[in-house]
């Protein structure tokens, strides 16, 4: 629409040059001058047209160029725009992921504090026990000791008294075959 333009400007352009030199050509009467004057702008205002077309040519192949360029630039940063979209969701599904995991961790974690407090408890009550049953033990073996020392002491005193009772049963043994002795003599 632009080119429509300009070349209706340009168009105007040469009818109102044409108007002026046909009225110069009125004036000076002659044909030639005023045909060779309306050849030369022709001539002019074609130069003009030619090397606008040109420049307009070598603008356009600029332009195509440019907009190849951007189509690249346009693709290429949809080509990271779809590339980062798909990182963030691996991304965000590698966080939930481990997130997921950090709770599971986390939750095992609790379980075994949890298993620790109740196995640190039931040492502490076997070790209770056992502390109990040490003293328990030691008690038993201190009574055994004393036990067994009063069972010595009580062998050496029945042997004693054994001994004495031998010794007693000895000498009335002997009293008594004295006294069987003396009642079987004969009595003077």
């Amino acid at each position: 629409e632009e080119k429509n333009q300009k070349r209706k400007d340009t168009l105007n352009n040469i009818r109102e040059e044409v108007e002026i030199l046909n009225k110069a050509h009125s004036q000076q009467g002659s044909l030639e001058e005023v045909a060779q004057r309306t050849l030369d702008l022709h001539v002019d205002k074609e130069r003009r047209l030619r090397e606008t077309l040109k420049r307009n040519q070598r603008l356009l192949v600029e332009i195509s160029k440019d907009v190849v360029n951007m189509t690249r630039r346009r693709d290429n940063r949809a080509k990271d725009f779809y590339k980062a979209q798909r990182e963030l969701k691996q991304t965000d599904y590698d966080l939930k992921t481990k997130q997921n995991q950090i709770e599971d961790q986390q939750k095992k974690l609790r379980d075994l504090e949890v298993g620790m407090r109740d196995f640190a408890q039931a040492y502490e009550l076997v070790k209770t026990e056992r502390n109990k049953t040490y003293s328990q033990i030691q008690t038993c073996q201190q009574l055994s000791a004393e036990i067994r020392e009063k069972n010595k002491v009580l062998q050496n005193e029945a042997e004693i008294l054994q001994t004495a009772v031998d010794s007693k049963c000895k000498l009335e043994e002997e009293q008594k075959q004295t006294q069987r002795e003396y009642d079987h003599m004969p009595k003077k």
